[in-house]
């Protein structure tokens, strides 16, 4: 329930777990109850027996005891609730020491109290604020039961006159505003916000009587600060139209990542208004700059704190919806018709470097079905290698970020290599042909991913420039009897508008199987020999027979009648068959190559033949 804190300079402090808290305040009513029925039950007998009941008495008195006590310790649990949100952390300070009022009727009487007092005579937004007001809002800010009562006995028009009293002038980028004003407000708006609703429209309306702005642009202007509830925030991020200024969009998205809890629950749910079905696509059409407002720095760093946030912060609370929010955000992109902003690029290749396990396993999966939904049994994110190739092909858009994917899945591939064979002592070869098939072609694989980005940018560009041609083209449609000099213009024109072809220099060299034209060299001497001397049979005496495996591919795709094997176009004579690409394999074709791999004879083969990866 309750922990030593080291305070450094200051010393030690008691924290409070909410949830410990909640649980022995439970426990404690149940044994408070417990108790005065057995003093019921038993106080008549014992006078019946002429026992004395002093004892019971006693116990009487300890029952009532925790019974006062029982407010006390909810109001602190309330007051740690909200504060273990905002650190992040389960274990607070906040509710821990002393509490200027045992009991939540008593701090909500005295909020009442200092509002009507106060803010009595504040009908407008020039009426002058008493100092006393921020100085006690500031002492209680994070004490819920007496900023709802404030709040709620102020009403709306208060909220308006703090907005006024803050502001302290126009400076080049807007409202300037005085922080000993505005921070103690904030802080105590945030924290009513969790039990008064400030999105409906007594609040939203009654901020704005004296304003031409709406209600939440006024309430952004305190949300900079504080820990708002997410109720709260989720309606200020369906209401974001209502923000004609990217600092002030930033403001909210910053407040909504300042709770990870919020933030995820907001990415994987679904919008108040009708725009979008699902926030994932609400977020997509941030994260494309759809819309001019969110094409600017500050919203882009904001939006990535609030998906950062939802996939990888909220783990510390709830790490099942940390990966919830990885597979909507996974599935999301693969349905894109359209690339994200630059920014986004580098967090998508974090996000992919986080995850690079989850990746490998999807990708190299015999059993892809598997990565189709999240699993209980793994520790990870399940997803299919098709919605990670789609991610990794958004991050890889921006060069530098592709540059260093390729050293972390350089680094997982090395890994898994190095896993499967002894490098340091080869005298130690316990090569697994599968594994280190595996991992090839994860490199393939990644191969893949920078060939399509490759492609796709020079696409981009080709028919950037079409487009250009064609404009150019009607531009010097209107008839002109000077054709040669309109010609010569209109070349001109376009050789200055042209785009260069891109560069896109990705360093691969690591990825280039360096077993893979000796494997298909052996899996054409298996089928087109098998038992041949490329490939030494294995022999095994099973007791009553001799089981003789020589390799040969085609028992495999015949016992599970699907087919691994390939031939390019040009072996009209079918001469050279080679293994395909996993992703082109259907599933009984990925059983029997997998079994295939497990042959004795290509296990033996494999053993002295990978063993020299390492070199």
């Amino acid at each position: 329930m309750a922990d030593l804190i080291d305070g450094g300079s200051t010393g030690n402090s008691v924290g409070i777990d909410p949830d410990a808290l909640d649980k022995l305040i439970g426990e404690a009513a149940d044994a408070a109850d417990a108790v005065e029925e057995f003093v019921s039950d038993f106080r008549g007998r014992f006078v019946a027996h002429q026992v004395s009941t002093h004892n019971l008495t006693q116990l009487e008195q300890v029952a009532e005891w925790v019974r006062d006590q029982l407010p006390m310790l909810r109001r602190r649990r309330d007051i740690a609730a909200i504060a273990s949100e905002q650190h992040g952390t389960l274990s607070v300070t906040a509710g821990a020491g002393e509490l200027t009022w045992d009991t939540a009727e008593e701090a909500a009487e005295q909020g009442r109290e200092d509002a009507e007092r106060l803010l009595g005579d504040v009908d407008h937004p020039s009426d002058e604020i008493p100092a006393e007001a921020y100085e006690l809002l500031q002492e209680h800010g994070s004490d819920p039961d007496y900023v709802e009562a404030f709040f709620n006995a102020a009403g709306p028009g208060a909220i308006e006159a703090f907005h006024a009293d803050a502001v302290e002038g126009l400076g080049p980028e807007g409202a300037e505003y005085d922080q000993s004003k505005l921070v103690p407000v904030s802080y105590a708006l945030a924290t009513a916000s969790h039990r008064i609703d400030f999105t409906s429209s007594e609040w939203m309306d009654g901020v704005r009587e004296y304003s031409s702005a709406s209600g939440w642009t006024i309430f952004a202007t305190f949300m900079n600060y504080g820990h708002w509830s997410e109720g709260f925030l989720h309606s200020a991020m369906d209401n974001l139209g209502h923000h004609n200024s990217p600092e002030d969009m930033a403001t909210v998205m910053n407040a909504l990542a300042r709770h990870p809890v919020a933030a995820a629950t907001w990415y994987t749910g679904e919008p108040e208004h009708a725009d979008f079905d699902t926030n994932a696509e609400y977020a997509a059409f941030i994260m494309q700059g759809i819309d001019g407002r969110f094409r600017d720095d500050t919203v882009h760093d904001a939006f990535i704190n609030v998906m950062d946030a939802a996939t990888h912060r909220v783990a510390r609370f709830d790490q099942g919806l940390a990966d919830q929010s990885v597979y909507t955000l996974l599935e999301n992109v693969y349905s894109w018709d359209r690339n994200a902003e630059e920014p986004y690029q580098e967090w998508f290749g974090q996000l992919i470097e986080r995850h690079i396990d989850d990746v490998y396993d999807s990708v190299t999966s015999p059993v892809p079905s598997y990565f189709e939904h999240l699993q209980d049994d793994r520790r990870g994110v399940e997803a299919p290698a098709e919605w990670w190739a789609s991610l990794t092909e958004q991050a890889m858009r921006d060069e530098d970020v592709a540059n260093h994917l390729s050293e972390v899945f350089s680094d997982k591939y090395e890994e898994q290599v190095s896993r499967t064979i002894n490098m340091e002592n080869e005298n130690q070869q316990n090569a697994n042909a599968l594994s280190l098939a595996m991992a090839d072609y994860f490199g393939t694989w990644f191969l893949s991913r920078a060939a399509n980005v490759a492609e796709g940018l020079g696409i981009e560009v080709e028919e950037a420039n079409k487009n250009m041609e064609t404009a150019v083209d009607i531009a010097f449609k209107a008839p002109d009897p000077k054709a040669l000099l309109k010609d010569l213009a209109t070349r001109g024109i376009k050789a200055v508008l042209s785009e260069d072809m891109p560069t896109y220099n990705v360093d691969t060299g690591w990825a280039h199987g360096r077993r893979e034209g000796d494997m298909h060299f052996r899996v054409s001497e298996m089928y087109n020999n098998p038992g041949g001397s490329a490939i030494v049979p294995v022999e095994i005496d099973r007791g009553d027979y001799v089981a003789v495996y020589d390799g040969n591919p085609k028992t495999y795709q015949d016992r599970y009648g699907g087919e691994f094997i390939e031939y390019d176009k040009s072996d009209t004579k079918k001469e050279n068959p080679k293994i395909k690409p996993l992703e082109d394999m259907d599933d009984n074709a990925k059983r029997a190559y997998l079994e295939w791999l497990q042959d004795p004879a290509v296990q033996q083969w494999a053993s002295g033949n990978f063993a020299d990866w390492g070199d």
